[in-house]
């Protein structure tokens, strides 16, 4: 509901029978209330839907691959991340290929502060492009909600195919997702952008797609297929790694480019893997600065 609603729907107040010139003069202070906040409502609503439009909010989309701190630890990268990432961002969880055989206390205690300041938690589960059963991906979903259960807001479902052959596969685990765990958000990892929009149109494979995973220099050459611009921001991500410390801002503008909802930047380059530690802090406040 709007702001100009919420005063159309407010009940109308009535004053005292017994006092006519007091009536006269709260209407006249009321009626004067009401313009003055039927205006600042117009000018405010204006404001936001501008706002909106030029600049859609990018939340940190984090593959945290790295160790909780232990029992004995007071701080470590998972709180740094969760504190210093934009309210409503999201941490994915690789405890071991997935969600592990049974509850790590050091994950949980983790996943419990994110939480609490205003973070989503997602379970990693590969399907390796399709050749994973539907059943054994499912499974594995079940065995995160069961060792972590309220605290995952979700499922990052990774090496996920472009051929739209596959559609079958993907909405299929999709649905299953939706209708055992209904508030879950479905992040999917394509890791390029298909040729058209089959991922996204209904019924769709993920609420979220990253439709880029790569270097900063195969970032430059990106070109956007045309279904992207007709896709929300919310709905897309990209992950992107390798980039230099200099080359952050033109990063962060090439991401704004592409009207992208969720992002990640890291110096770490691929050999090894990029995504098994945080940046330091300093280049973490330059990314944030830059691009949310």
């Amino acid at each position: 509901m709007s702001a100009l609603d919420d005063l159309a729907a407010a009940p109308r107040w009535r004053p005292p029978h017994s006092a006519p010139t007091r009536r006269r003069h709260r209407r006249a202070i009321t009626t004067l209330l009401l313009v003055t906040g039927l205006l600042l409502a117009v000018v405010t609503d204006r404001s936001s839907a501008t706002t909106a439009t030029e600049q859609p909010v990018l939340r940190a989309l984090i593959p945290m691959y790295v160790l909780p701190p232990s029992s004995d630890e007071v701080y470590g990268d998972w709180h740094r991340a969760c504190d210093t990432s934009p309210e409503g961002s999201a941490m994915i969880a690789n405890v071991h290929s997935g969600p592990g055989e049974a509850v790590d206390l050091n994950y949980l205690s983790a996943f419990e502060y994110c939480v609490l300041a205003g973070q989503r938690i997602l379970g990693y589960v590969p399907t390796e492009w399709t050749r994973r059963p539907v059943s054994d991906v499912f499974a594995e979903i079940d065995k995160w909600y069961a060792l972590y259960g309220s605290r995952l807001g979700g499922i990052f479902v990774d090496e996920v195919a472009t051929d739209p052959a596959t559609a079958p596969y993907y909405r299929d685990l999709y649905t299953q997702i939706r209708q055992r765990y209904a508030h879950a958000l479905v992040v999917g990892n394509a890791g390029s952008a298909a040729a058209t929009n089959w991922q996204l149109a209904y019924p769709p494979v993920a609420d979220v797609l990253v439709v880029f995973e790569g270097a900063e220099s195969a970032l430059r050459d990106f070109k956007s297929p045309p279904w992207l611009a007709e896709a929300r921001p919310e709905q897309l991500a990209a992950l992107v790694y390798d980039v230099p410390r200099d080359d952050v801002v033109l990063t962060c503008a090439k991401l704004r480019e592409m009207r992208l909802g969720w992002a990640q930047v890291t110096a770490e380059a691929l050999a090894g893997n990029p995504w098994d530690r945080l940046p330091p802090q300093a280049y973490a406040t330059r990314v944030r600065n830059a691009c949310r």
